[in-house]
């Protein structure tokens, strides 16, 4: 606008950046035409954006500013100069200069005249106006050069605000990122906001809704760098190990190929491709399988359980030590171990092996479950890994207000001991070094004897049975003592004792 344009002409070449799409227009400093009065300047005018988000200054087509471009021509006016004479003084051999003022044309008055106020500076947020001082001839109000007028009596000039008005909402968007792709099919983004300025500063600024700013809204995202690749090699991720340990292979697909513009790939001759090929195959799980899976690691936990909640009908214990559990419990054991597939885990109760059953369950990481829990199942339980064992004694007790049945009390097996030769469990590699990782294992356990002495209202008819057993590795003896009127109920469990061995019973 004229104000801005006076205002740059007087400071020389800047920018001031203006809000939304206005002009700013960019003074080359040229010099006046003129030497004398008036002459024309040249300017330069663009139409360009103060961007809000960046704090910087975009150039536009002249078509994207309103209203009419500016002249790029302006007037400009030089002081006049005063015509001066030389003379030469021949007797004293000096020069003097005498001014000669220009006079204006007789008949002729011009006087100073306020016609209007320059453009507002600003179309929003509050600009300011400069009122517009010309000289002009009485006659006919037309305006002169300004040095036609008297110069001391030439008015100050007004200024007043203007528009001082909120803006409307604008949009507002920053640079477009780095595009995402060299080749192919890439693209970039922007950030875009409709944003209101309230007063004037960045920080005066809030994003609103995109429907209040004009549509459409500028794009915030472009394709990018839309060309072939070079043909290279491109490969897949690499297979899993073939073994677990032993030294196993990893195999992966390497093939030539270019990725075309449009981001469709082509298969190209291997020819073409770099001549260093990336390698297809790889050694995998190289340590041996003997360090792994022979003697391995099992975490053994020497701690005393005793259940004290009957109510609880689950009990996890984790190998090693002892446990005394309720009767009718379900109970879990977990063998952890390092280094070992646990698949391959085995175990064992009171050294005969154990396999899955409706009572036993193996799970797949090699835990032994065992459904509600007799007397039947009290014994040493035994987790077998390799070379490596561990074991958990494990005891059952009667429910509050329970006793164990006849059946209990008389089973034999369950006085089975401990010391006896072990079964070959581990196969040909099964040696005495195997028998130093059986942490809880006892090398040698006397032969219980269960003792049953019940005083009954007739002492003078207890009997005393002596029932001996002769097993492989050593001949230990079972003494039972049973009370007569036990026997004249006929218990089974007892009837199992000597019915078919009475001729092995002594008194």
């Amino acid at each position: 606008n004229n104000h801005r344009e006076r205002m740059l002409t007087r400071g020389g070449s800047h920018e001031t950046p203006v809000v939304g799409l206005s002009l700013v227009i960019s003074v080359s400093g040229g010099p006046c035409s003129s030497t004398c009065g008036e002459g024309f300047r040249k300017r330069e005018v663009h139409c360009k954006i103060f961007l809000e988000f960046s704090r910087t200054i975009a150039r536009l087509p002249d078509d994207k500013c309103q209203g009419p471009k500016p002249p790029e021509t302006e007037r400009c006016f030089m002081e006049p100069l005063n015509v001066a004479c030389l003379f030469h003084d021949s007797k004293e051999g000096t020069y003097r200069v005498e001014p000669i003022k220009i006079a204006a044309p007789a008949g002729k008055t011009y006087s100073w005249k306020q016609q209007g106020f320059t453009h507002c500076s600003a179309s929003c947020l509050g600009g300011v106006q400069e009122s517009l001082i010309l000289c002009v001839r009485d006659n006919d109000d037309k305006p002169v050069s300004p040095f036609l007028c008297p110069q001391d009596a030439r008015p100050e000039a007004l200024i007043r605000t203007c528009n001082d008005h909120p803006c409307p909402p604008r949009w507002n968007y920053s640079d477009f990122q780095p595009c995402t792709k060299s080749c192919g099919v890439g693209f970039q983004t922007r950030e875009v906001n409709c944003i209101h300025e309230v007063t004037r500063g960045g920080t005066n600024t809030v994003i609103v809704p995109n429907n209040m700013c004009p549509q459409p809204p500028p794009i915030d995202r472009q394709y990018c760098n839309v060309l072939d690749c070079p043909i290279k090699w491109h490969t897949t991720e690499w297979t899993k190990c073939s073994k677990s340990c032993g030294g196993g292979i990893k195999t992966r697909l390497v093939e030539c190929k270019q990725v075309m513009a449009q981001n469709h790939v082509v298969l190209r001759s291997a020819s073409k491709c770099p001549p260093m090929k990336p390698p297809d195959k790889k050694p995998c799980n190289t340590r041996s399988c003997a360090m792994e899976s022979d003697r391995p690691q099992i975490a053994i936990s020497n701690h005393s359980y005793v259940q004290s909640n009957p109510s609880k009908k689950k009990v996890n214990l984790k190998i090693g030590g002892q446990a005394t559990v309720f009767l009718g419990t379900q109970i879990k054991i977990k063998c952890p171990v390092k280094r070992f597939n646990r698949t391959k885990i085995q175990w064992a109760k009171d050294n005969n092996f154990i396999s899955n059953s409706k009572k036993y369950k193996i799970s797949k990481k090699g835990a032994l479950r065992i459904q509600d829990v007799t007397h039947r199942d009290a014994g040493t339980y035994t987790c077998v890994a390799g070379r490596s064992s561990a074991d958990l004694v494990l005891t059952v007790k009667a429910r509050p207000g329970e006793f164990p049945s006849s059946e209990e009390i008389g089973r034999p097996d369950i006085h089975r001991p401990l010391d006896m030769e072990e079964p070959n469990m581990e196969g040909p590699s099964h040696d005495a070094t195997s028998n130093k990782q059986r942490q809880t294992r006892p090398s040698s356990t006397p032969r219980p004897v269960l003792e049953v002495n019940q005083q009954e209202k007739q002492p003078q008819s207890t009997l005393l049975v002596s029932y001996h057993e002769q097993l492989a590795s050593n001949a230990s003896t079972i003494l039972f003592v049973v009370s007569a009127s036990m026997l004249m109920r006929g218990l089974s469990g007892i009837d199992g004792i000597h019915t078919n061995e009475t001729e092995n019973l002594e008194t």
